[in-house]
């Protein structure tokens, strides 16, 4: 009897699953769907066809092409505040901690080019399918909660100096790391400077972090 009944529950809850994993699925082809053409040249029919899945149920799940990017920006911004939720910054002495985000921003980016892509496609758009939902906001504020308790040990050991705006830092680090990734191949050739190797990332990570502990401290 019990395994009739484990059976009935497992063969309810496969509908739920199969919808989490095709909605995965269709998020990760629109990703790289939206990252390469562009919000305009991206193509519903190209999403299906990577992920053998129907258009038509492609719009059931989210509706239109643009509800499907919005949905794409915030499953990215997601992963992101994810990665950084799993660095657990709060029981780290608050040099290590800022060094370890700040490393792992870098590292972040440099391993989701994707992201990176998708992040310069809204800003082209002025950031307009941001501002048309406040959930962005909610989305993204832990990692400036996060950075303010942070600052705030530092102070309190004396390490830091007072006043130093959260997002400010946050802006700071993000733009040194964004930076080296989205602009890597116009900046080598433009100075023919090597930003593809990996002795060269490394070169760049260590830079950013001595410049973001030099900025906090007192």
């Amino acid at each position: 009897m019990a395994k009739k009944v484990k059976a009935a529950k497992a063969e309810k809850d496969r509908p739920r699953r199969d919808a989490v994993r095709t909605k995965a699925l269709i998020l990760a082809a629109a990703a790289a769907e939206f990252a390469a053409r562009g919000f305009s040249n991206a193509f519903v029919d190209s999403i299906a066809a990577r992920t053998h899945v129907n258009k038509r149920m492609i719009y059931y799940y989210f509706g239109s092409k643009r509800d499907l990017y919005v949905a794409v920006l915030k499953n990215e911004y997601g992963k992101i505040r994810e990665a950084e939720q799993k660095l657990d910054l709060d029981h780290l002495p608050p040099v290590e901690a800022l060094k370890q985000y700040t490393e792992s921003a870098f590292n972040y980016y440099q391993e989701n080019e994707e992201f990176v892509h998708l992040v310069n496609l809204e800003n082209v758009l002025k950031g307009k399918h941001l501002k048309a939902s406040k959930s962005f906001q909610t989305l993204n504020s832990p990692i400036i909660d996060i950075l303010q308790r942070i600052l705030k040990r530092g102070v309190a050991e004396r390490l830091f100096r007072t006043n130093i705006d959260p997002v400010e830092l946050h802006m700071t680090i993000s733009a040194l790391g964004f930076f080296y990734i989205s602009n890597r191949y116009t900046f080598g050739a433009i100075f023919a400077h090597d930003m593809q190797s990996p002795k060269a990332s490394n070169r760049r990570k260590q830079i950013i972090v001595e410049t973001v502990l030099r900025y906090v401290a007192r």
